[in-house]
């Protein structure tokens, strides 16, 4: 028969994988259930981590934090104080792993026990002691499911709490009425507190701020909620509704459940965060949790966290000077107090806040706060420009939360020093912290955390050239951006997948995305990344040939001040010389040469496709000129520049340039060979349209050379795109012209003409074809 360990007040049957407390019945999770079990079995040893790992989850190169995570939640359920130490029943064996530390026997379904092994004391009930202290307050608590759990329920799944709905019993008109506006954030923020503390998995508050932003006023109450269950599949929605008469408060938390009816816990109480708490906790309960007996967050704290989350940093101030003197010393109220100075730019009062915070909350009583505070630091020391403080405050919390249940704060720690990385250029090494960071910030429930964590690593992945693995991180990213209102970053992430679409001569769905992206700019306010997405939105029209709206809207952008195309220089001019000469506007060098020559500097962060290509287009004009000594001080500028640029692009416009200006001079070995270099680092790099830009030239040096044979081949490295890109599809038709191939040609020239848009196939290769250049 199968065997039931009992332990303290505990028994945990394998038949059922129950866990049971008295009359109190709760089914584990399966990794949870079989961990604990596979513990107890092996009660007389030390159980290594690879050991668990590989009974439990079947690998010994599992995620260890995984194991770490089902621990904290076991000793959470089944210990009074949820912490490792000399009364927890799962003790750990440093550097090696766990053992079973609680007197157990051991019997089968029908109740017979084996002989007892010594028995401990039982464990203190966190939650008895919770319940006593409601009773000594003298509040009532109404739980109105049953605590036991039916044989069916399921694990429970991330409880996303929704914004309070509160009546206080008085008029809109009621100076009081504005008292209780912070309740609407506050009472959340406390309830989404207690349920952590249950041991229960929640969607941090920023995130479900950020996902109702403007849905409230936009929605009748019925579809408010159904709207955020839509683009929160995996969560289950809480709604909080908190009413006061006669003077007292009634708060009901009330968990949405499919098919079957809610969990529904009230609590009534004088004070409303009392009967929040107490609401809050008996929810935690029927969930399964352990409610926590320790003090929640103040009045005054909860008001300012509420006013923080609704981006009101002067108000938040404002009601942190008003918090008691007494709780100004508690380490929650100061890190509260710096963020906010944070938030309000005073960045040094910040740091100096968050060191005076280090100095008191020492690595062994608090890593978890300690590692928030280094984490905060972090962010000041960013703003700052202090690239060597923040990788090392970064570290510093990386190595803290090491083994610790906080996988949230440990994938934001991840991001800091991915972000450090990426400014000290050490790219490979960034990239592998965003994606640490992805995953953490998932398992913790961050959504938000995580759509950034891939947006920034979407920039990596376009950094290192790796434009097909960051389509994919783009379009994950937006997708959780759109249903989280993030306006700055949906836009960030959408311009950057245009661009990407770009790229990858893919303009169809850069296309695609114009009207989301247009959107978009329009909601945005004046910044240098709206002023981006513009740009990117005129290279999308353009590269479809909608050449009529792309000069309407660089128009508009060049015209509005607000724009900040200054930050943008390349890019911008850029965009104004492709759209005249596109008609063939052959003035359109001339007038840009000078700007050309010398542009303002690019941002930091641009890559060298924006800048070599002005480069190129800067020397065409001049050689088109016939000034050979002006183009060789444009070739000598150009090489200056790449020799200073670490873009992995920048070798490519580079080794063109020489083989453009050599053509010129009609050196002909050194043309081929830099010809060659450019076409092989354009390969390596993979980038579609860098390897276009090489290929459409020398194709034209090769034809001109009469060497067919070599043209077809070059010709060839674009083929694929000739049926979705406009200028691949004009390397294939130049090509099948000049081999004097016409079927193949009228095939080619039908692909260009579809593609063309308002753009005009060059009247030469629209004419019949003569077989003027033999293939060798």
């Amino acid at each position: 028969m199968s065997k039931v360990y009992r332990f303290g007040e505990f028994a945990l049957d394998g038949a059922t994988r129950e866990l049971s407390r008295g009359a109190q019945r709760q089914i584990l999770p399966p990794k949870m259930f079989e961990c604990l079990q596979w513990l107890i079995e092996h009660r007389d040893r030390a159980v290594g981590r690879d050991e668990l790992l590989a009974a439990v989850w079947g690998q010994v190169d599992a995620d260890a934090n995984v194991l770490v995570q089902v621990i904290a939640r076991l000793r959470r359920l089944i210990d009074a104080e949820g912490m490792d130490g000399a009364d927890s029943a799962i003790r750990t064996v440093p550097r090696f792993g766990y053992r079973w530390a609680a007197a157990t026997q051991v019997g089968t379904g029908d109740g017979d026990t084996s002989a007892p092994v010594p028995r401990r004391a039982p464990f203190a009930s966190a939650w008895r002691i919770a319940l006593w202290s409601l009773a000594l307050a003298g509040l009532v608590l109404i739980v109105t499911v049953p605590l036991r759990r039916s044989a069916d329920a399921p694990a429970p799944m991330r409880a996303l709490v929704l914004p309070a709905s509160v009546d206080a019993g008085e008029a809109a008109t009621d100076p009081a009425h504005a008292e209780h506006g912070w309740l609407r954030l506050g009472l959340m923020a406390l309830a989404i507190e207690r349920l952590r503390a249950a041991g229960l998995p929640v969607v941090p508050a920023d995130n479900i701020v950020a996902t109702t932003r403007g849905l409230d006023a936009a929605l009748a109450p019925e579809r408010y909620a159904e709207r955020v269950a839509t683009d929160w599949p995996g969560s289950r929605i809480v709604t909080l509704d908190a009413r006061r008469q006669d003077g007292r408060w009634h708060v009901e938390a009330v968990l949405a459940r499919d098919a079957r009816a809610p969990l529904r816990a009230s609590a009534d109480g004088a004070d409303v965060l009392d009967a929040a708490r107490d609401a809050a906790d008996g929810l935690a309960l029927a969930l399964g949790g352990t409610p926590a007996s320790g003090a929640s967050s103040s009045g005054g704290l909860l008001q300012a966290q509420a006013a923080s989350l609704a981006g009101e940093a002067d108000r938040a101030f404002a009601l942190l000077d008003r918090v008691e003197a007494p709780f100004r010393q508690n380490p929650e109220y100061r890190y509260q107090r710096a963020w906010s100075e944070f938030l309000a730019g005073r960045l040094d009062a910040a740091g100096t806040d968050l060191r005076a915070l280090l100095a008191d909350v020492s690595a062994a009583d608090a890593p978890v706060l300690r590692a928030r505070v280094l984490n905060a630091l972090a962010n000041v020391q960013y703003q700052q420009g202090d690239v060597a403080g923040q990788r090392a405050s970064a570290d510093a919390a990386v190595a803290l939360l090491q083994g610790q249940d906080a996988p949230a704060e440990l994938g934001r720690a991840l991001m800091g020093r991915a972000v450090a990385l990426v400014r000290e250029n050490r790219i490979d090494a960034a990239r592998r912290d965003f994606q640490l960071a992805r995953v953490a910030l998932e398992s913790g429930g961050d959504r938000l955390g995580m759509a950034r964590a891939e947006l920034a690593l979407g920039v990596v992945q376009k950094k290192q050239g790796r434009y097909g693995e960051a389509r994919a991180v783009f379009q994950g990213a937006l997708l959780n951006l759109g249903a989280l209102r993030d306006l700055h970053d949906e836009l960030l992430a959408c311009t950057h997948l245009t661009e990407t679409y770009l790229q990858l001569l893919e303009p169809a769905d850069a296309l695609a995305l114009e009207p989301r992206l247009a959107e978009l700019i329009a909601r945005a306010a004046p910044s240098a990344t709206r002023s981006l997405a513009q740009l990117t939105r005129i290279e999308a029209l353009a590269a479809n040939g909608r050449l009529g709206e792309a000069r309407a809207s660089l128009a508009r952008v060049c015209g509005d001040a607000g724009a900040r195309c200054e930050d943008h220089p390349w890019r911008l001019q850029l965009a104004a010389l492709r759209l005249r000469l596109m008609p063939g506007d052959a003035s359109a060098g001339r007038d840009l040469a000078q700007a050309l020559r010398t542009p303002r500097g690019a941002p930091a962060d641009a890559a060298g496709r924006d800048p070599g290509r002005a480069w190129l287009t800067l020397l065409r004009e001049r050689i088109a000129a016939g000034a050979t000594s002006d183009a060789a001080r444009v070739l000598a500028d150009a090489q200056a520049w790449a020799d200073g640029d670490t873009a992995i692009e920048t070798p490519v416009y580079a080794a063109l340039a020489r083989a453009e200006s050599a053509a010129a001079r009609g050196d002909t070995a050194a043309a081929r060979g830099a010809y060659e270099r450019a076409l092989a680092d354009a390969d390596a790099n993979a980038v579609p349209a860098d390897l276009l830009v090489v290929a459409s030239s020398y194709v034209g040096w090769l034809l001109a050379g009469g060497d067919g044979a070599e043209a077809a081949v070059a010709a060839g490295r674009v083929a694929a795109w000739a049926r979705t890109d406009f200028d691949a599809a004009l390397v294939q038709l130049r090509v099948q012209r000049a081999l004097g191939h016409r079927p193949a040609w009228q095939a080619a020239l039908a692909q260009a003409q579809s593609l063309a848009g308002e753009r005009l196939v060059p009247p030469e290769l629209a004419q019949v074809p003569v077989p003027a250049v033999a293939a060798r």
